[in-house]
């Protein structure tokens, strides 16, 4: 988790430091070869363990990418917007509540992809990516802030539950 909020801090200070047109537009670039990458092999590769491990690897590159280019664009709109946020919405929802509300996000929309998605469709790699960048989006949701990381080793409990 601490390599995650690294992550995270690295790609705000990249924000912050590089050109922002060139920055969004190399991820808008990461975003296309990871559509086409992922079309690639759904066309042209057959189904079975080898090459589903292969597509486990482009979901995992396009999941990447896209969380990395919608939190850019998330936190880029806080600061141009918004410059007293400081995780206000994590306020109205305890912990307990956040990660609740999280497996419930994740168990629909797995649910969804399921239902709606062909296994031999040529767009499957790629919105398999899109649900992993939720999945991605969910743990960002689910972190405790400073306050509830304390009171979890003070062994106190949260008045919101």
């Amino acid at each position: 988790m601490q390599k995650f909020f690294k992550y995270l801090s690295f790609l705000k200070k990249k924000l912050n430091t590089t050109n922002k047109v060139l920055f969004f537009m190399s991820f808008i670039t990461l975003s296309l070869i990871g559509f086409f990458l992922g079309l690639v092999v759904d066309i042209y590769l057959p189904w079975n363990f080898i090459f589903n491990t292969i597509r486990c690897l482009v979901v995992l590159y396009v999941s990447t990418v896209l969380f990395s280019f919608t939190f850019s664009i998330v936190t880029e709109i806080k600061q141009r917007y918004d410059k007293r946020f400081k995780f206000e919405w994590l306020k109205d929802l305890s912990f307990k509540q956040r990660t609740n509300l999280s497996i419930i996000i994740a168990g629909v929309c797995i649910i969804l992809f399921v239902l709606t998605i062909k296994v031999n469709s040529v767009y499957y790699t790629f919105v398999a990516g899109l649900l992993f960048s939720l999945f991605i989006w969910l743990i960002y949701f689910m972190k405790p802030t400073v306050d509830e990381i304390e009171a979890m080793y003070a062994g106190e409990e949260d008045m919101r539950d």
